[in-house]
């Protein structure tokens, strides 16, 4: 399909990757994988964050992913992660599909917004 899945630094290593098509770059990416076991996932996403799958979608602003947030928990889709800043430098937040799988919503990155980057549990 054409589609490169480069591998990743740790502490990212198994639990994230981007879909990089043959036109884009790593950092356009529109899909993005992340495998969240329990543990993982109660600590990116607090206790109301499903592990397993999370489906990322990229959001073209910081103020649109706020709109798109709010919209989409106001037609009644779980909110479980409000929009916040994260270290990498998007915004972001995640949601339930009417099946209840996760989904993240991010914006572009601003490289402003960057802080460093939480100790990550693996257990």
């Amino acid at each position: 399909m054409g589609v490169a899945i480069p591998d990743v630094e740790s502490p990212w290593d198994g639990r994230h990757r981007n879909a990089v098509t043959p036109e884009g770059s790593e950092a356009d990416a529109s899909l993005h994988l992340d495998i969240d076991h329990r543990s993982f996932a109660d600590q990116w996403g607090g206790q109301d964050v499903p592990g397993g799958a999370l489906i990322g979608f990229r959001v073209a602003s910081r103020e649109g992913l706020d709109v798109l947030y709010e919209r989409v928990t106001a037609a009644g889709h779980p909110g479980v992660r409000e929009p916040y800043d994260t270290f990498w430098g998007s915004r972001y937040a995640i949601v339930l599909d009417p099946s209840g799988v996760a989904v993240g919503l991010m914006s572009p990155m601003d490289p402003d917004m960057r802080s460093a980057p939480p100790r990550l549990d693996h257990t």
